[in-house]
């Protein structure tokens, strides 16, 4: 996962890493995200979750109370309500 985000530059942004391995908990299932929180300490209103996946990622985020951004790039399928939608990580700065 490391070496996946170094290849795109995006290393230097990224303080922690969560998977199944070192949570024990898989992605999807509901208490993946709010295991993240408690790791890194902290507080689902003020965290956002940004995914490519609008079942993966989004959702799961939105069914945990967690904001979310859609990196939505070859998809026609329409944004849930409330969830930004960004088709470039530069996006995420403004």
């Amino acid at each position: 996962m490391e070496q996946a985000f170094a290849r795109v530059g995006l290393n230097q942004f990224i303080s922690g890493y969560f998977c199944q391995a070192n949570l024990g908990i898989a992605k999807g299932e509901p208490e993946f995200l709010p295991a993240i929180l408690a790791k890194i300490h902290a507080d689902k209103s003020s965290t956002y979750m940004v995914g490519d996946s609008l079942t993966k990622d989004v959702m799961p985020a939105l069914n945990a109370g967690i904001q979310s951004i859609w990196f939505r790039r070859n998809s026609s399928e329409l944004a849930p309500s409330g969830v930004r939608v960004i088709s470039s990580l530069i996006e995420l700065s403004a």
